[in-house]
């Protein structure tokens, strides 16, 4: 991957994007992810998609109203394939956050020792570099075979699955159960049938995805299982001690207690023995050992809380910096960028590099025609670490005072090391909003490429995305590259689009903190009369908005020129068709779970949300039900104290929750 995206000094500390650098990091994961899941072709492994998301992690947290709304933080995977048929699967698939360096483990180490005093029982194990499929087994037999997707939704590949030899198709026990694992390839196995695949990684994707099983049985395919919803298990190491029971391969995995430093020396001497495994390893997963711990730690929108990726850097190469260009974002952050001779670094030729923002580059006192080191952060993403000599021949990098593409001048951002486009009529911004309204998960207009959005913009037949509702035909045929079929098939696409789902336009439109995930509790709410003319209070009160992003939200809707374009296109055919409601006896209810049930939080969650109630992550006035159970954390204190304070919250313990749960419609508690 020779595109910048890197945000480490050479110290190992994060270095903040600018918000430029942030919205195309955005967009190339986006396109990556995308690419790989669907086609296997992408140019980046799982773990530069991994590293990258690490650095919108960085610039979220220190810039979160600026977050943007897909980004890959928020998501797991990408959506099925139209190849395969669908699978909602019934408890959500998460990725893993990683640590890149010792301080980021132990922050992670400290968030987990604020929610208990106890010392804290741990679990190692190699990552396995392959494909993550969930594997459902009815009464012993495996019924479904499932790819991970986008988290809910995944590829049914059960078929494919079978012809997998070390994956049981018969449990030695009648269960009912989900476990979930790795298909990979073994490295020796992929030395010998690798054919056209870049890595092993790529080729168990493509593998398990084939549309006739024996070509899959072909590919000598491996499976191991890392996790099951079995009941019985109360940690990691007794789970992991089950599934070999049932004949599962799965990870040589440790119990360890201690603290960061421990953790760090253990996985260490783990990741020595890589070259001694037959399946590739990007990293040492440390997880919580205690079921109960974990489910108490819970999640977020993307990861577990109670697990971590711990990976390592390597190798740096020397290069010369040629010269930097200037890119401009859809916000309007213009941002350097470093094109170098191309070198070599870990198997990948390195063309380009951020430069994040000049207070990055005044740090690094580089200058064009300096020899600088680039490093893969991570073994995975490309970044310029520092100054090797400087060059004979030193230009200054000099802070631009016009925007690249309209040229208009440009202000520094308050509280950023950044410098912005204010022009609202900048072609720069408008590509990259068109970009993202038309994208798969928004609007979804195939044929509608960056190509394509810069010759409408330069031409002038859109400055807007509501302008996309008024082109033609003969405009689309204009256009370089569109023959009559594909400028048929453009046009019919944007006509269907007109009734995107509702949860989709909303996204679309690009709202400051609104996601995929978070565009469709927004679109929950009811019809777009109503979302428009929600308050900023009412947002604050529904579960995993709160108060800023609620008024992000509101403020959005009342912008006068917001208002403008909605009107424009409503007034040009869009009409977003509205979700479908779940009503049910807890409709109104916004539950929350603290310690370990009869059964499992998943479960318990889908059974609230089947009954019409939502279900919080976290503990805010907007609950209006404490589920509690056994080992509950800090959450029952302070939704004592809140109930002190008068606010209405009920604690359901021991069997109430179950007596709850049973409640009809006509029953006033609901």
């Amino acid at each position: 991957m020779d595109d910048p995206h890197s945000s480490y000094d050479s110290t190992g500390l994060v270095l903040v994007l600018s918000h430029d650098a942030y919205l195309s990091l955005v967009d190339r994961l986006i396109e990556a992810n995308n690419r790989y899941y669907q086609t296997q072709t992408a140019p980046i492994t799982d773990a530069e998609f991994d590293a990258g998301v690490r650095e919108l992690v960085a610039f979220e947290s220190a810039f979160p109203l600026l977050a943007h709304p897909d980004s890959p933080t928020k998501q797991v995977g990408a959506p099925p394939a139209d190849s395969f048929s669908s699978f909602h699967h019934p408890t959500r698939l998460f990725s893993l956050n990683n640590a890149m360096s010792f301080s980021e483990l132990t922050q992670f180490v400290q968030r987990i020792q604020k929610e208990t005093p106890a010392a804290i029982d741990w679990a190692l194990e190699p990552k396995i570099d392959g494909l993550a499929v969930a594997l459902y087994y009815s009464e012993g037999e495996l019924v479904t075979g499932a790819t991970r997707g986008d988290g809910q939704t995944g590829e049914v590949v059960t078929s494919n699955c079978r012809t997998i030899r070390n994956l049981p198709s018969r449990l030695p026990q009648p269960l009912t159960v989900e476990v979930r694992g790795e298909v990979y390839i073994k490295k020796s196995v992929f030395a010998r049938l690798k054919g056209d695949y870049a890595n092993p990684r790529n080729m168990a994707s493509g593998s398990l995805r084939q549309l006739d099983p024996r070509i899959t049985a072909s590919r000598e395919l491996s499976f191991m299982g890392y996790w099951s919803n079995h009941p019985d298990c109360k940690s990691h190491i007794e789970l992991i001690g089950w599934l070999r029971e049932m004949g599962f391969d799965t990870p040589h995995t440790i119990p360890l207690t201690g603290d960061s430093a421990t953790l760090h020396d253990a996985a260490i001497a783990m990741m020595n023995e890589a070259p001694n495994w037959d399946f590739e390893s990007d990293g040492i997963v440390i997880k919580v050992n205690r079921v109960s711990l974990q489910a108490e730690l819970g999640h977020t929108s993307r990861a577990p809380r109670w697990a971590v990726a711990y990976k390592f850097q390597t190798e740096q190469a020397m290069t010369t910096l040629e010269s930097v260009t200037l890119q401009v974002g859809r916000t309007g952050i213009v941002t350097p960028v470093a094109h170098v001779l191309p070198v070599l670094v870990k198997g990948v030729v390195i063309r380009r590099a951020t430069l994040h923002n000049w207070d990055h580059i005044h740090r690094l006192g580089i200058q064009v025609g300096d020899a600088v080191w680039v490093q893969r952060a991570g073994d995975v993403i490309p970044e310029i670490v520092g100054v090797a000599h400087p060059g004979h021949h030193r230009i200054p990098i000099m802070i631009p005072t016009q925007c690249p593409a309209c040229h208009m001048p440009l202000h520094g951002v308050e509280g950023e090391v950044a410098y912005r486009c204010l022009n609202g009529g900048c072609q720069g911004q408008l590509r990259g909003k068109i970009k993202h309204f038309v994208s798969r998960d928004a609007m979804s207009i195939d044929g509608l490429g960056e190509a394509s959005i810069d010759q409408l913009i330069q031409r002038g037949l859109v400055a807007s995305i509501a302008d996309l509702y008024q082109l033609t035909l003969d405009d689309i045929r204009s256009l370089d590259g569109y023959a009559e079929k594909s400028a048929t098939q453009l046009i019919q696409a944007i006509e269907t689009s007109k009734t995107q789902r509702l949860d989709r336009f909303i996204f679309a439109l690009g709202i400051p903190q609104v996601g995929k995930q978070l565009a469709g509790v927004v679109a929950s709410v009811g019809s777009m009369a109503t979302i428009r003319e929600t308050s900023a209070e009412a947002w604050a009160s529904i579960p995993d908005i709160g108060e800023k992003t609620g008024h992000l939200i509101a403020g959005w809707f009342n912008n006068a020129d917001h208002q403008q374009v909605l009107e424009t296109l409503f007034e040009r055919g869009v009409s977003p068709a509205p979700l479908p409601r779940v009503e049910g006896p807890l409709s109104g209810v916004v539950a929350l779970i603290t310690g370990t049930l009869s059964i499992s939080r998943n479960q318990l969650e889908t059974l609230i949300k089947a009954k019409g109630g939502m279900v919080a992550s976290s503990l805010t006035q907007a609950v209006t039900h404490l589920i509690v159970g056994d080992n509950p954390g800090s959450k029952i204190k302070k939704a004592e104290a809140m109930i002190q304070k008068g606010h209405p919250i009920q604690l359901l313990t021991g069997r109430d929750w179950e007596a709850f749960m049973s409640m009809t419609p006509h029953q006033d508690e609901c």
